[in-house]
């Protein structure tokens, strides 16, 4: 099977934009470019204000699930909520 990829832009340098180009973007794409794909959440303004966790809460739906730091391995995330 060809993998296809879509075009990002490059994962450095990139000008914060909520919902366009920013944290989450930048997890999505990193793992996209490595064959990997994620879904694009819907999430509005200040979400992490307003009790919700974007990232701990969709943990699973995108098939992560925590590890003891000392297992984690070149690729994985770690998330400072």
């Amino acid at each position: 099977d060809i993998h296809k990829f879509r075009c990002v832009p490059h994962l450095t340098g990139r000008r914060f934009e909520h919902g366009v180009t920013d944290c989450y973007t930048l997890f999505r794409d990193a793992y996209h470019l490595a064959g990997t794909e994620m879904p694009d959440f819907h999430r509005e303004d200040d979400w992490w204000r307003n009790g919700q966790n974007l990232y701990l809460d969709n943990m699973a739906v995108t098939g992560f699930y925590r590890v003891p730091l000392s297992s984690a391995q070149a690729g994985d995330i770690l998330l400072c909520c």
